[in-house]
């Protein structure tokens, strides 16, 4: 019994650590990168001047005023971005302080 549960150690568990210890940095670091290619809020209106309305940023797709600021990864994250409420489109990038 001790043979086969050092096996099952072997050929199972040790490779899934592995894999999960080489995947879990690089989502993190392309997640980091999408986050990171989005524009600010000034670059945003300077790529798209027309999406500034009463002076409030709108979506330069649907043009509308609703917008969130979530989490880039959950809630609480200081990562933030604002997307549009209406069409689900990243819009820009901002850090909590």
């Amino acid at each position: 019994m001790d043979a086969a549960l050092l096996l099952v150690v072997i050929v199972i568990i040790i490779p899934v650590i592995g894999l999960i210890v080489l995947y879990v940095p690089s989502v993190d670091s392309r997640m980091e990168e999408n986050w990171m290619a989005l524009p600010e809020r000034g670059q945003y209106l300077m790529i798209y001047p027309d999406a500034l309305s009463d002076s409030h940023p709108i979506c330069h797709q649907c043009f509308s005023s609703r917008t969130l600021n979530v989490g880039y990864r959950h809630a609480k994250d200081k990562r933030r971005m604002v997307i549009c409420q209406a069409c689900k489109r990243q819009l820009w990038r901002e850090s909590a302080l």
